[in-house]
């Protein structure tokens, strides 16, 4: 059965299939609303006799509905880009040809990028272990994308920057981290899923909860070793037994008075 090439999106293999085979002279170049261009070639054998090569084209994009009514150059493989390394980030526009695109963003370029950077800091004497959790973060993260293409939109770009679009309290995890870790070496314990681990911690005043969300602190018997929750109802200070929110919030009834 007669068959168009396979339209080449991504592949690297594009000059290898004109010289296996016989083709027509001209390759289309279909210009994408993504951005991106499409190029399709043509067995030579497929024309019908008295076609022109446009008339064959023209008939045989018409089996692909999604690319036979955008706008295309039909060119010479020559006046492609001869590098197919970075064939992910060809553009291009009817009559001006194809080019690539530096400014587009791969998937697998903005991990290496995070990982160069991961590298970078792990090697450090003296780590930022909140900026090492958040690479690793936006690794995973990038990994988990889906997108098409293998192209990370422009409006997506912020979402895998390490250095931007942090909220306030990572932010201040990792300068307290960064700075305690330079100041006061082996203070620091760990930061783990949010929680920033201290061995010793001084500070003239500390407020536990909100009005609209009263808490307390949890503490360890020193002989049983079991934790309290030490909390403040009606004024009066009230230890209940287990962590803060893993208890009932009525404490025990007292004793009766002897």
């Amino acid at each position: 059965m007669k068959k168009l090439i396979t339209t080449i999106l991504f592949l690297g293999s594009f000059g290898i299939a004109f010289a296996q085979v016989p083709t027509l002279s001209k390759v289309r170049v279909t210009y994408r609303s993504d951005g991106g261009v499409s190029v399709t070639s043509f067995l030579s054998d497929i024309c019908n006799l008295g076609e022109t090569e446009t008339e064959c084209m023209d008939r045989e994009m018409r089996k692909n509905p999604a690319l036979a009514n955008l706008p295309h150059d039909d060119v010479l493989p020559s006046q492609l880009p001869q590098d197919r390394k970075d064939r992910d980030k060809w553009s291009g526009s009817k009559g001006q040809g194809v080019w690539v695109d530096n400014a587009k963003v791969t998937k697998p370029e903005k991990i290496k990028e995070l990982q160069d950077k991961l590298d970078q800091e792990l090697d450090k004497t003296s780590s930022n272990a909140a900026k090492i959790a958040r690479i690793q973060r936006k690794i995973e993260k990038l990994r988990d994308f889906q997108t098409a293409n293998n192209l990370i939109p422009p409006e997506k770009l912020a979402d895998f920057d390490t250095e931007q679009n942090q909220s306030l309290l990572a932010s201040v995890v990792e300068t307290v981290s960064s700075a305690v870790s330079s100041a006061f070496d082996g203070l620091l314990t760990s930061i783990q899923n949010g929680f920033l681990a201290l061995k010793e911690l001084v500070t003239d005043t500390l407020k536990v909860g909100t009005p609209e969300k009263p808490a307390g602190i949890t503490i360890y018997d020193q002989n049983t070793k079991q934790p309290y929750c030490l909390i403040v109802k009606d004024g009066q200070m009230q230890n209940l037994p287990g962590e803060c929110g893993a208890q009932s919030e009525t404490p025990p009834p007292s004793p009766p008075a002897e």
